[in-house]
Order: structure tokens, then sequence, then C-alpha cells
């Protein structure tokens, strides 16, 4: 089963100890096992950017109720959101260069920093989706998500006194998964705009420049949603415990989930981090009030009706379990990696032909995750037909998110040029 969480990057889900858990017994029919796959637990991060769930509607969680701080350690270290956009030393040194402040006076100030983060030998972010990473951290590393670039952007862009207007961008999400977790991947960017004289607070986008990591050529049609920066600053915080799930580090995610619902409490995708936190902990009731908030102002939120229907299956409500597992196959029949994990079952069970034609199924929707050419691959190899297994390896390093997916696809198409050689 799969429990979901919204977020920046979008949602994570963490696989329960059964890699699929549904109801059981003779109330489940053929078609609810489709959906089974819901039940995982899902979380929301910001890995390229954003989460869902970035609701105007004005929230205003009860801390006695939502928050039980007793419950967890305290954190090993401060959570503090003011070193999020925060310019190290070294950020100012760097700005404070000749080279650099005769690139700003040769073309202007948005111009400048653009070329500055894009172009620059000795500055060019690489994108590693392993940890979202603040303004400071970004920069010394020279890698991050899209969150990551965003927040680094907006560090260097308010330095420079320009306005910055964050963005959500509006697509369907993607997903991802790392060992337990499931990651619904959503995305954000900045927009750079000169200060209006008229009005400080006022932002002009006709001369606006689009800060992201996308390609340029995706950026055309591409509809945006304002967002403010106590918004990026929840997603910051959402992913971090989001990334702390990822590693089992279930007290310090707490910590970072409530400091992103302190940040932006209309942020639905925290409370939905808060939940699977929770559940991770075995606090099913705190679990429970975490995702029947967020029903409260969206009725229709699959990833908390995920979790919530595996909370109450896991409690032995399996009624209302069912009643919530059929809410969710009407609103989405096939659940993500719905096909993916057939595939890889029948590879499993040494069914490579009928491996492939399911996991192209999942390509069909989702045909830049890296995982799905990777299993596409090993099923081609199965067949021994090494050379489509080579285009396969070659799309997944291509679409590879952090360095070390990107030098275990290097590993392995070395691997598979030797054997193509050696064939020959």
């Amino acid at each position: 089963m799969q429990n979901w969480l919204s977020g920046s990057l979008n949602l994570l889900q963490t696989k329960l100890a059964a890699e699929k858990q549904c109801v059981q017994g003779s109330n489940v029919s053929e078609t609810n096992r489709r959906s089974a796959t819901f039940f995982q637990l899902l979380l929301a991060i910001a890995f390229s950017g954003v989460l869902s769930g970035c609701n105007s509607v004005k929230i205003t969680p009860s801390s006695n109720e939502l928050f039980q701080d007793s419950m967890f350690r305290a954190p090993t270290a401060k959570i503090n959101p003011d070193e999020v956009f925060a310019l190290s030393d070294e950020m100012s040194t760097y700005l404070r260069k000749e080279q650099v402040k005769s690139n700003i006076l040769r073309n202007g100030l948005k111009q400048g920093l653009f070329k500055m983060i894009s172009n620059n030998k000795s500055m060019r972010i690489e994108y590693d989706a392993e940890m979202t990473r603040n303004a400071a951290q970004t920069f010394s590393s020279r890698s991050g998500n899209c969150l990551s670039l965003v927040i680094l952007t907006a560090a260097f862009a308010k330095k420079l006194e320009l306005q910055v207007q964050f963005q959500k961008v509006v697509q369907d999400n993607s997903w991802s998964q790392s060992d337990n977790l499931m990651f619904a991947v959503g995305h954000v960017n900045v927009n750079l705009s000169k200060k209006a004289t008229s009005n400080i607070g006022s932002y002009d986008g006709s001369q606006a420049l689009i800060v992201d990591f996308m390609p340029s050529e995706n950026l055309q049609n591409q509809k945006t949603i304002p967002i403010d920066e106590k918004t990026i600053l929840a997603m910051y915080m959402n992913n971090r415990a989001a990334e702390q799930l990822s590693q089992n580090q279930i007290d310090e995610a707490y910590w970072y989930a409530k400091e992103a619902i302190k940040q932006d409490p209309s942020y639905l995708s925290a409370y939905n981090t808060l939940g699977v936190v929770y559940r991770r902990h075995n606090n099913l009731h705190q679990a429970e009030q975490a995702f029947r908030e967020i029903l409260k102002y969206d009725t229709n939120n699959l990833i908390a009706l995920a979790n919530l229907a595996e909370l109450l299956q896991k409690s032995g409500r399996l009624e209302e379990s069912l009643v919530v597992t059929n809410t969710l196959h009407q609103l989405q029949p096939v659940a993500p990696f719905y096909y993916f994990d057939l595939g890889k079952k029948a590879l499993q069970n040494d069914h490579p032909v009928e491996a492939i034609n399911l996991i192209k199924k999942e390509l069909d929707r989702d045909p830049y995750y890296h995982e799905f050419h990777l299993w596409l691959a090993l099923s081609y190899i199965r067949l021994g037909n090494l050379n489509e297994a080579k285009k396969e390896l070659a799309l997944a390093k291509e679409n590879s998110i952090t360095h070390s997916s990107f030098d275990f696809y290097t590993s392995k198409m070395e691997r598979l040029n030797a054997s193509l050689s050696n064939s020959h």
C-alpha cells in the first residue's frame, strides 16, 4: 500500500514492511487491486522544485492537537529559517571579485546574475537531487536541485537589490522512489526583475528573467503560479523532513515538518509529511489527525487519501479503509508505478517480454524516470538484446538526478560496452 505526501519537488511515499499492502479478504475487488499500489506512505518534497498543495486558503492549525513535541527527541541542531537565504562569507567575497563586477556592469544586474550562475565555469551549478541545500551549501558544493538553485539565485538577487518572484510550475507530477520512499516531483523557478521605482513592493514582470534548471525550450509555454517566500521556506523545510525520513531519522524529520507548517500553515504538503512522520513513529492517532487536516481543505487530495487508507487498514478499520480506497480508485484508477511494479515482478519471474511491455506502459506516463530505463535495460539483457539494453542504459544515465546514480549508470554502461566488444 502507499501513503502520500505532497511537497515542493512534491511527494514522498514510504513503503511499509510488506512491499505492497492492501485490504485483505473477499471485500477486495479486482478493480481495487489495481489501486492497491496507492498504499505506501507518501511524502511530498521539492527536489526539483515545488510541492503540491500551495493553497490560498487560510489554515490555522492547533499546535496542541497537531504537534506532539514530547514524543520526539530534541533536534541535533537548531533549525534556523534565516540560514536558508543567508549569504556566506565565501558568497560575499565572490560578488566582490572584479570579473563578477565587470560582468554585471557589462550585462546588467539580471543578465549578469544569470550568466554568473549558468555560464561561469567557476560557479556553474550541477543538478543533484541527493539533498535540498540552502544558498550557502549550494554555492559551496556547486550542486543542488531546482529548489536549491532558486534559493541560491534569490539570495544573490536580494543582495543585488533585484525584485524576486518565486513561481510554482503547473504540470503533471512526475514520480521517483528511493529505497522505501516514493516522491511526487513538482517544480519551481524564480523570476527576476528590477524593483519598480513607483512602488518598491511591486513586481514588474514585463522585463523579467526566468532562472530555471529546465532547458529554455521547455519554458516557452510554461504555466506558473506566483508563490510567496514563506512557501519556499516551507518547501525547503518539508524537503529536509522527507530527506531525513528517507534516512530513517524520524525525530529530525518531525522538527523539520513542524517548521514547514510554522513557515506556511497553508502549505498542505507539510501536513502530509508530518502525518508520515507520526505513522513511521507508530503514533497512528496523530498521523490520522494530520491526514484529515489536509482533507478538511482539499477533499480530493490523493496523497492524504492514500496515506489515510493505509493507516485505517493498519488500524484494523478495514471497511473505512475500503471506502477511501474506492475513492482513490475513482480519482486515479492507475496508481504511480503500477505497471512498473508488475514489470519488475515479471522480470523476477523470468518473463522478460512481459516485463518490457509493462515497463513501456509506465514510460508512456513518464518517459524521463531513470529507473524505468534501467529495468527496461535489464529486461533486454535477459533476452540477450545488448544493443537495446545499451540504449536504455544511456537514457537512464541521461535522466539520472544524483551524482551517485550517474556514476552507477556509467559503471553499468562500461561493463555492457565491454560485453559488446567481447561478443564481436
